[in-house]
């Protein structure tokens, strides 16, 4: 019995480290977090260390909706994919921002529309231009 143990600890120990090794060397990993996005979006592997937008990240204290519009610009000139570009909105949050997406009902999004919805009418206070509701929507 000691002795299966060893062995199934060892073969626990090397899948281990070509988890850790295959981590560290790919380029690829998948974006891990409390899953606010439906299972019906496909799940994206983005590029490791890789700098995916070059925006201010937003903390809860910005307007929304300019960061909406800096987000939309700079991932559409990255990628035209809208599963991905739903993937890839919690890497722009820090803070309090983060800690709202953190707290959104599990699977409670399937498009980067109703994302950007909820994110503007949680954020609206910040709003510096008072635009209408419908132009809001078009973000």
């Amino acid at each position: 019995m000691v002795k299966e143990d060893d062995e199934v600890t060892k073969h626990l120990k090397e899948i281990e480290d070509k988890l850790h090794k295959h981590k560290k060397e790919s380029l690829l990993y998948e974006i891990i977090c409390s899953e606010p996005i439906h299972p019906s979006v496909p799940k994206k592997d983005i590029l490791y260390k890789f700098e995916i937008l070059r925006i201010e990240p937003f903390r809860g204290k910005e307007d929304p909706k300019e960061h909406l519009r800096k987000f939309k610009y700079s991932s559409y000139l990255i990628v035209n994919d809208d599963a991905l570009i739903l993937w890839i909105f919690s890497m722009t949050l820090v803070g309090q921002a983060m800690d709202w997406y953190n707290n959104l009902p599990k699977y409670c999004i399937k498009t980067y529309s109703q994302l950007a919805n909820l994110f503007l009418e949680h954020f609206r206070i910040n709003i510096k231009d008072k635009s209408s509701i419908i132009d809001l929507t078009q973000l």
